[in-house]
C-alpha cells in the first residue's frame, strides 16, 4: 500500500484515541456505513450514528493501515486476532462511506 491518505490517517488516529470530536470531524455530514456482522448488513447514516458504531465496534482494538481489496483501509486487532476490517471511501478530505466487516467467516483470510 502506498502512503496512507490523510483522511484515513485521521480516522485511524481518532478511533485509536476514542476521540469522538476528531472522528466526527473527519466524517462527512451525510456519511454512510454498512456493517457486515455476518447476517443482514446494517446500514447507518449520519456523522454521529456512524461515529457511535465505529467507536463501539472498534473499542480497544489496535488499528493498522492496510490494503483492503486493493484500496486503503484499516485492520483492527485485539490480542493479535483480527476482529474487523474497515474500508473508507474519501472525497474532498472527508470520509463519505465506510464498510465495516466483523463477520468471522469473512475475516478468516485475515487471521
Amino acid at each position: 500500500m502506498g502512503a496512507e491518505p490523510a483522511a484515513l490517517r485521521e480516522l485511524r488516529l481518532a478511533l485509536a484515541l476514542a476521540d469522538r470530536p476528531a472522528l466526527e470531524a473527519v466524517l462527512d455530514g451525510s456519511v454512510g456505513l454498512v456493517a457486515d456482522r455476518g447476517r443482514a448488513a446494517t446500514p447507518v447514516r449520519g456523522r454521529v450514528p456512524v461515529a457511535r458504531v465505529l467507536l463501539g465496534e472498534l473499542d480497544g482494538a489496535e488499528l493498522h493501515a492496510h490494503s483492503v481489496n486493493g484500496q486503503s483501509g484499516l485492520v483492527a486487532r485485539r490480542g493479535g486476532r483480527v476482529v474487523a476490517v474497515v474500508l473508507a471511501e474519501v472525497e474532498h478530505d472527508s470520509v463519505v462511506r465506510v464498510w465495516l466487516v466483523t463477520a468471522s467467516a469473512k475475516l478468516a483470510r485475515w487471521w
